[in-house]
């Protein structure tokens, strides 16, 4: 299954933890005017949300030449879970799809999970944060790296605990944490771990401005094959600025050294570069939009890992109760320590689409993306087109 047009999908995972910048994707569509009152779900709920897409891809595989189209359905069911007391919450995101395409080698049944669990007092706060991915590489990776072996399939998951601590109501102390490992059934592929720990100061200035000291640390580990290994540290500095109701706006920026042991190969080597990630998030009646820049860490499952700078815009737009319409746009580049074999060069990628509320539980919609990527050591382009049409049935949480 390749992933959704939502701007927030994985391919673009993130590794700044402490950041938490909200990125708000492609909702149903929202209500602008004459709004239903639609009441609160319990506080303990359980919901269910199916789907059916049909889609056509014009370059599954992100090959620069030689490439073939794929058309066919993706059948998608969640099952939703939220449990929440005054000083403790739990949630889980359980989905299983099934895509039946027009070649049969891409047929594959994909699941996902993930779950969140914490709890707090007026000084701590501990949580815990886990995902499960049992998938191919059309929707684990950001790029094929020019190898053409159809529905390659990745296993990944991933531990995120975190803890928090308030000596005082303006200063905030925390260590948020991430283990994470990616295995794949063919050797085209390099399994991996990454590990980060986020040693994290907050303090209130004002009710507008909260500063944010952190210190960044990584590690990118191959498991097979070169078995390399890259090691990244460095801290940075921050700002939270509430501009109105409407509008927040966080920049931190900082240096970091990274330092990618010997191998059989390669002898070690060590580079220091500067790191930054901001955002502007703009929620009006009508309208959710973010502007996002970073530059920052990123695994690759072919044995590397980069420095990615990345450019992103998007917004979704309520023309009424039942219409809305969403856009975006993005631009990132590749930095690598040891440039071997083929990598992420840079991507271009826009989307739009348009999703209408046919009754108050089920939308339509429709989706068009381009990507455009160039990798290194090769001398052409990649291009694809993904046009998308589904239906979404989303009834109201049950409480329980």
């Amino acid at each position: 299954m390749r992933p959704s047009l939502n701007p927030s999908n994985r391919w673009l995972r993130t590794t700044c933890l402490c950041l938490g910048t909200l990125l708000p994707g492609v909702a149903h569509a929202g209500p602008a005017t004459d709004q239903p009152v639609v009441a609160a779900p319990d506080a303990s709920n359980i919901a269910l949300e199916a789907s059916e897409t049909y889609s056509y891809d014009a370059n599954p595989l992100r090959l620069e030449r030689n490439y073939k189209s794929l058309q066919g359905s993706d059948t998608t069911a969640t099952l939703i879970l939220n449990e929440a007391t005054p000083r403790s919450k739990f949630t889980s995101s359980s989905t299983i799809d099934q895509g039946i395409y027009d070649n049969s080698v891409f047929n594959s049944t994909n699941f996902h999970e993930k779950a969140n669990i914490g709890t707090n007092n007026l000084r701590w706060t501990a949580r815990m944060g886990a995902t499960f991915d049992y998938d191919t590489t059309r929707t684990s990776e950001i790029t094929s790296f020019g190898i053409t072996t159809p529905s390659v399939r990745h296993t990944g998951y991933s531990a995120s605990p975190g803890i928090d601590f308030k000596p005082a109501p303006d200063d905030k102390y925390s260590i948020n944490t991430s283990i994470s490992r990616s295995s794949y059934d063919n050797a085209a592929f390099t399994d991996y771990n990454y590990y980060t720990v986020t040693p994290t100061y907050n303090h209130i200035f004002d009710p507008v401005n909260t500063g944010i000291l952190m210190l960044n640390t990584e590690r990118y580990q191959g498991t097979n094959n070169t078995r390399s290994k890259i090691d990244t540290v460095g801290p940075s500095l921050g700002l939270v600025h509430i501009i109105n109701d409407n509008m927040t706006a966080r920049v931190t920026a900082g240096a970091e050294n990274s330092r990618q042991a010997a191998t059989a190969t390669a002898r070690a080597s060590s580079d220091i570069n500067y790191v930054f990630s901001g955002s502007l998030n703009i929620t009006e009646r009508a309208d959710r939009a973010t502007i996002f820049a970073s530059r920052q860490q990123q695994p690759f499952g072919n044995g590397s890992s980069a420095l990615f700078t990345t450019v992103r815009a998007n917004d979704t737009h309520a023309l009424n109760e039942k219409l809305s319409l969403n856009a975006g746009a993005s631009y990132r580049y590749a930095d690598y320590i040891n440039q071997t074999g083929t990598n992420l060069d840079d991507e271009m990628l826009g989307n739009a689409g348009i999703s209408y509320r046919v009754v108050l539980n089920a939308d339509i919609s429709a989706n068009y993306q381009f990507i455009r990527q160039s990798l290194t050591n090769t001398t052409g382009t990649i291009k694809e087109h993904l046009f998308t049409v589904g239906l979404t049935y989303h009834p109201a949480p049950w409480g329980f």
